[in-house]
């Protein structure tokens, strides 16, 4: 089992998935549970609204909404790379559709082969010298 730091009290743990110590972890999800709760009872809330409300930072929220576990209907969330507003994640279908129809299309590129190659045994430098 591997021992890492606590990437937020820096105690020494045993890692097994997430960099944060039990505890921490713990305090993560209370964080998190508190800003799900205010947006179950307020839905329609600005990231500002939000993170006042439940003292969680604007960053951390827009990390939750960059991992999917909570959206956003006030358009506050945009795609990394085309600029819609999205609500949740990291961009939008539309980028999404179109890098995996480019990643499908780099698989079917294939690199030149060479059909008249052949394979040898190198040999050994000695052996060239005595010859």
């Amino acid at each position: 089992m591997e021992m890492a730091n606590c990437r937020k009290c820096k105690k020494i743990f045993p890692m097994i998935k997430e960099p944060l110590c039990d505890s921490c972890l713990k305090e993560e999800e209370k964080l998190f549970l508190s800003v799900r709760d205010f947006l179950q009872d307020s839905p329609k809330s600005t990231l500002a609204e939000v993170s006042a409300a439940t003292n969680v930072s604007a960053k951390k929220i827009l990390g939750y909404l960059r991992e999917g576990r909570i959206e956003i209907i006030s358009g506050e969330l945009k795609c990394r790379f085309c600029g819609v507003a999205i609500t949740s994640g990291n961009c939008c279908d539309a980028c999404i559709i179109e890098m995996n129809q480019q990643i499908d299309e780099m698989g079917k590129k294939t690199l030149p082969t060479r059909h008249n190659a052949t394979m040898h045994t190198m040999q050994n430098n000695n052996n060239n010298n005595k010859r």
